[in-house]
């Protein structure tokens, strides 16, 4: 039990905990411990401030690491020297060089209603990462504001569930960083559930792949929320390797609402044995498609089976996939009458016409010339106006969206403001 405090140390474990006896590291009766790693160099090693050291049999509770510039809790001691049967949980991680949790090489790895915030700033690994982890439970997290993807079970790490996480706002410049990835780069990945989790305002709401000649096989992604991304769920060929072998990944009764791009990026030809099945492809505009290939992909296995899928429109060409037995959505009315006004000193209040039928609206801002370049999104709200605080001087283009539950409207025409000299 660790008193309540700031220390501005590292941890380092030198001994093991066994099955009927774990060692448990705790703050004492809901005391604040802060572990501050300011000043402390770990990134030439890749160690975390909280170093499980490859023992097994621990749990971390409750703690605060910050300021870390490598890992803020786990474990890469070595694909010969893992860990296992690791908890972390209630645990809070704050501006990270790398992930702010993650283990490498290891198993039965439970990481469990943590908030990692602000990670990966030196651009190295993902806020949470697995990286070669047998058996595994990712649930109950709050991960945003990172500047890399956001859970990521990687390089053969199997037999896991990723479940009931909130990933948010993972917003790097134009390229918004993935919410949940499964890449099994070099290694082969199998036997993973992928469910209840909510992704806003991310890059890929969900994405899987095998990035460096790996093979993913097995995985079940169902009843997940992905919204305000750029596409809800890609099939991804991206990577190194020449070969990028994915099969049996079913994606089923997800609903996606208002992705920029696609619903489902298809871009790996050699996937095979994918289920596009029951999922709501709502884009964010009448221009967004609900399943592309993409990546110079221009046909799919015919074991693809997509079907009963609810679209918010019915694109045509080659390019775009549809299947067999959907349906359309009725779209939201293109918002109206939008005003932006500078506010108090740094602020801009918008301003819009109520649209019938929507339930939110999505806020989108752009700073480039004439506001014709990327527009990103804000936030989104229940109520017709929306203040944009901590704006340096300069012109400000909005847009508007309306989404009424499932689909979304059409963009808004811009409102500009300029603020300051």
């Amino acid at each position: 039990m660790i008193r309540g405090g700031t220390y501005q140390e590292r941890v380092l474990l030198k001994v093991s905990g066994t099955s009927s006896a774990r060692i448990t590291f705790a703050s004492y009766s809901g005391e604040t411990v802060i572990l501050n790693g300011t000043g402390i160099a770990l990134a030439a090693s890749r160690g975390a401030l909280f170093d499980t050291n490859g023992r097994s049999y621990i749990t971390i509770d409750g703690l605060r690491v910050i300021n870390s510039d490598y890992f803020g809790i786990g474990d890469m001691a070595g694909e010969t020297n893992n860990g296992r049967n690791i908890i972390v949980r209630n645990c809070s991680t704050y501006n990270t060089g790398s992930s702010g949790i993650a283990f490498f090489w290891g198993s039965n790895i439970t990481i469990s209603n943590n908030v990692v915030e602000y990670s990966n700033t030196n651009g190295k690994e993902e806020a949470i990462s697995l990286h070669g982890i047998q058996g595994f439970t990712i649930n109950g997290n709050e991960v945003f504001d990172g500047l890399k993807e956001g859970i990521d079970a990687k390089g053969g790490s199997s037999n896991g569930k990723i479940y009931d996480n909130y990933v948010h706002d993972l917003l790097a410049g134009e390229w918004d960083m993935n919410g949940i990835y499964l890449d099994a780069y070099d290694r082969y990945q199998t036997n993973i559930e992928v469910y209840n989790n909510r992704v806003v305002r991310c890059g890929n709401g969900i994405i899987v792949g095998a990035e460096n000649n790996g093979h993913l096989d097995g995985v079940n992604i169902h009843h997940n929320t992905i919204q305000y991304c750029r596409a809800g769920f890609n099939v991804s060929g991206w990577g190194i390797g020449s070969t990028h072998t994915v099969e049996n990944v079913i994606f089923d009764r997800n609903t996606i609402i208002g992705s920029a791009d696609n619903g489902i990026t298809f871009s790996n030809a050699s996937a095979i044995n994918i289920r596009l099945t029951n999922n709501t492809l709502g884009g964010r505009t009448s221009k967004s498609d609900p399943i592309e290939m993409t990546n110079g992909v221009t046909s799919v296995d015919a074991s693809v089976y997509i079907n009963g899928n609810a679209l918010n429109r019915l694109a045509t060409g080659s390019p775009y996939l549809t299947g067999t037995n959907y349906t359309l959505l009725a779209k939201a009315p293109t918002p109206t009458g939008v005003r932006a006004a500078s506010a108090a000193a740094g602020e801009v209040t918008v301003t819009w016409e109520a649209v019938s039928g929507a339930t939110v609206y999505e806020v989108l801002r752009c700073t480039e010339s004439n506001g014709t370049g990327y527009y990103k999104n804000l936030g989104a709200v229940t109520k017709t106006s929306f203040t944009d605080k901590g704006l340096a001087a300069g012109t400000y283009w909005y847009k508007v969206i309306a989404n009424n539950g499932l689909a979304s409207s059409d963009l808004s025409d811009a409102a500009s403001v300029k603020i300051g000299s």
